[in-house]
């Protein structure tokens, strides 16, 4: 009997385990077809949709948004995988780009590591304040009065220690990355820091041993950004203006106009050029209050290098390039060959 109850254990006791078996791989199959389900992929389809999480949201705000725009089956197992890994207090805000195929943990990841959506926004050598602002909203970054209010901006100003009514002539040219929700203020920012980033303590102390002052040099260099057309001209062009205001002479540059009128889309006229401004070059000797465009690094170097040339004058040719003189007479002549270019 005793022999009996013994291997009459043993089968109960292989039966309790092979139940346990069975149960806890029946629990971790459904463990795992609840999470395919319920943090798994919605769907199939690669079609990105744009969303965007403005700051402040929660991360309960965030899963009802993802919930309704299909891209997570539930909402409690957005918020528990959250709690689990503490991203829940994480997310941050910005654009994003998300599609059904996505799981939440690689959603979760995203929205963590801020993997937000960057458009690449092309500032021109030579753009004004104007043209940048209208840029701006053509981006759909946010309106155009309100970038052009943040280039007035008193603290920006002192900050960067600039001696002027606006940051005109300070917001680098180039090429910059931005985010949706970036704000005038923060973008204009980074176009001064790159510009004190690119106008170097070199060209800075080249400027101080020409006698110029960095506002000066900025101011020379955006009226060169605008006469040159092609970049070996620059030096040459610098050398016009440096000669000119050397001599005390007026230095007659047309762009100077064109800025005192709000730079309409039209040739001048003789009657423009006794434009009552201080931006007219052509009334007023020496340099203007002020830049008139945002000039890029190599203007700014050519205002600090100038050609070692004797030019005091010169005349567009038609081509995008300059003839230059060292007489009136001999600028009279150029001039009137470049009319006859015009007319062929």
């Amino acid at each position: 009997m005793k022999t009996i109850r013994i291997i009459l254990f043993q089968i109960s006791k292989r039966q309790v385990i092979l139940a346990s078996v069975f149960f806890f791989s029946g629990l971790i199959i459904s463990g795992i077809f609840l999470i395919s389900i319920y943090f798994g992929p919605i769907g199939d389809t690669a079609e990105d949709k744009i969303i965007s999480i403005t700051a402040g949201m929660d991360s309960h705000k965030i899963a009802q948004l993802l919930a309704e725009e299909k891209l997570i089956k539930s909402q409690s197992a957005f918020l528990i995988l959250a709690r689990l890994n503490g991203s829940g207090r994480r997310l941050k805000a910005g654009q994003y780009k998300l599609n059904a195929k996505l799981s939440v943990v690689q959603i979760l990841r995203k929205l963590v590591n801020g993997e937000v959506i960057k458009q690449r926004l092309v500032i021109p050598e030579g753009f004004t304040i104007a043209q940048m602002a209208h840029l701006w909203e053509a981006k759909g970054l946010g309106k155009a009065s309100d970038f052009d209010r943040a280039t007035k901006d008193a603290n920006l100003l002192q900050k960067y220690r600039i001696a002027a009514y606006s940051l005109e002539g300070y917001l680098f040219p180039n090429t910059y990355e931005v985010t949706y929700n970036v704000t005038a203020e923060m973008f204009i920012e980074r176009m001064l820091q790159e510009f004190n980033r690119n106008f170097t303590k070199e060209l800075r102390q080249e400027a101080d041993d020409l006698g110029l002052s960095v506002h000066e040099i900025v101011t020379l260099a955006s009226i060169i950004e605008k006469e040159a057309k092609v970049d070996y001209e620059r030096p040459i062009i610098s050398a016009v203006f440096h000669n000119r205001l050397r001599k005390g002479w007026k230095l007659e540059a047309d762009p100077t106009v064109l800025y005192a009128l709000g730079n309409p889309k039209r040739n001048l006229t003789y009657d423009d050029l006794k434009t009552n401004s201080p931006y007219n070059t052509y009334i007023h000797k020496g340099l203007p209050p002020g830049p008139i465009c945002n000039p890029g690094i190599a203007s700014i170097i050519a205002a600090v290098r100038p050609d070692q040339k004797p030019y005091m004058y010169f005349v567009a040719m038609g081509n995008g390039t300059h003839y230059f003189s060292k007489t009136l007479n001999e600028h009279r002549n150029a001039k009137s060959l470049a009319k006859r270019h015009s007319n062929l």
